[in-house]
Formats: C-alpha cells, sequence, structure tokens
C-alpha cells in the first residue's frame, strides 16, 4: 500500500531542513469510514470509502489544474475522530477544525526523514507565506503513541511551531483514527537491540479547505514554491476547476 519506510541516510540528513526533497514513497490518506471506526479497515472496506483513491497515488500536475498539490478527483469529506492534544484535552478532529482550513498529517516524532521534512516544508511555507495557525490549522497525528505522550509530541512540534496541534492517544484510539481516515493500524518494523524502531505511516498531507472537504493532497517532495503558492489559495477557499 505504498507505506513509509526508512530512506537511505543521505536523504535523511536533508530532512532536518526546509528543502526540496525528491519525491518518495507515497502512501493512503483517506477518507471516514462508514462506521466500524474501532476496526481497522479491510481491503474490500477501502475499495469503497472515497480515500479509495489515493490508492493510486495521485500526482500533482500544476500546468494542467494550477495548484502544486495533486488534485483529488473526488474531494474527501474531514474525518470524524478524537484523540488527546498536547494540553491533555479531548480533541474532536471535526468538531475542533470545522469549516476552517486545516492540514492533517500522520507520523511520529521518531520518524527519521519524512516527518521532519514536511513539517519543516509547512512551517516555512507558511511564515513565507504570511499565514499563522489561526488561518491555518497543522494537525499532526502520531502513529506511534507507545513512545508519542503529551509531552514529546509538544516538544518536537514546537522546533517547527509551537501553534501546531500534536494529537495522541491509547494504542486503541489511534487505531481507530487511523481507520477514520481509512488507513490501517501502523506497524513497527526495524527492532533494534536498543529498543528503538520505525513504524509505517500516510507520507502525504492533506488539505481541508473551509468547505470541510479536501480536494489537494501533499505528496512527500513537494517544493517550498509549490507550498507557499498553494497554501494561501487554501485559506481563501479557493477549490481546483
Amino acid at each position: 500500500m505504498g507505506r513509509v519506510r526508512a530512506l537511505p541516510p543521505r536523504l535523511r540528513a536533508l530532512a532536518a531542513g526546509a528543502v526540496l526533497l525528491t519525491v518518495g514513497a507515497l502512501a493512503v490518506l483517506g477518507a471516514t469510514l462508514a462506521g466500524g471506526a474501532d476496526e481497522a479497515p479491510s481491503t474490500a472496506a477501502l475499495a469503497d470509502h472515497p480515500g479509495a483513491q489515493l490508492l493510486q497515488n495521485p500526482l500533482p500536475n500544476p500546468e494542467a489544474t494550477g495548484f502544486h498539490g495533486a488534485v483529488l478527483a473526488e474531494p474527501i469529506p474531514r474525518p470524524d475522530f478524537a484523540l488527546t492534544d498536547t494540553d491533555g484535552r479531548r480533541f474532536d478532529f471535526a468538531e475542533e477544525t470545522a469549516g476552517e482550513p486545516t492540514l492533517l498529517y500522520v507520523g511520529y516524532t521518531s520518524c527519521p526523514d519524512i516527518c521532519p521534512a514536511h513539517l519543516a516544508q509547512i512551517a516555512g511555507a507558511m511564515a513565507e507565506a504570511g499565514l499563522d495557525t489561526d488561518e491555518l490549522r497543522v494537525v499532526f497525528v502520531t502513529a506511534d503513541p507507545a513512545r508519542d505522550d503529551a509531552e514529546r509530541l509538544e516538544r518536537y512540534l514546537a522546533a517547527f511551531d509551537d501553534g501546531f496541534t500534536g494529537l495522541t492517544g491509547s494504542p486503541e484510539e489511534v487505531d481507530a483514527a487511523l481507520a477514520a481516515l481509512g488507513q490501517p493500524a501502523a506497524e513497527v518494523f526495524g527492532e533494534r537491540p536498543d529498543g528503538s524502531y520505525e513504524v509505517t505511516h500516510p507520507s502525504q498531507v492533506l488539505a481541508f479547505g473551509p468547505d470541510d472537504r479536501a480536494r489537494l493532497v501533499f505528496p512527500f517532495g513537494t517544493s517550498r514554491e509549490g507550498w507557499v503558492a498553494d497554501l494561501p489559495r487554501l485559506v481563501a477557499g479557493e477549490v481546483p476547476s
């Protein structure tokens, strides 16, 4: 399903900066499942909801669409799930972000490459475009709740922008949130003798407009210029024609 694995050390070294990275692995990030959110979706179930189109790994085509993010063939509704934010408060994603332009990304703080690259690009592009998190919400859902408690999430996200929202919960709650995105439960791999490991997670950032629909998805490797061009249009409620 195109889920994220570690990149070579050469690309890991680039991930700490807000620089253009070569387009890497793309993964699934989908829409709300109709019921059964406490269970991981089956392959058959994934094929029936709007997020299934992301299995095709849509790619940007700015010459045709006018946007640097990939334009989805079918809008994806804002998903309904609840986790806990870094203040220990229950955070219902659909309710808390309703009507607000929002970037939603699933990752984890120990990610060696894709997560810091995405977050650095988003933070840098927002600063360059003159946007803050009152205008554009950025929500980071951990795929690694065993390590990513509220304190760790808050410290990690503050290195990019202290206005970013971090969400965690029990493993069961995180699995339910991933299911609400049409995403199977995260998997641990690459366990090492020191107890460290890596986690599969989507590598796309889903962009919801003020109408509570996602029409754009930003793959790993989207350029700073692309983010800077698209984000103000997202905030303004522009949609691809």
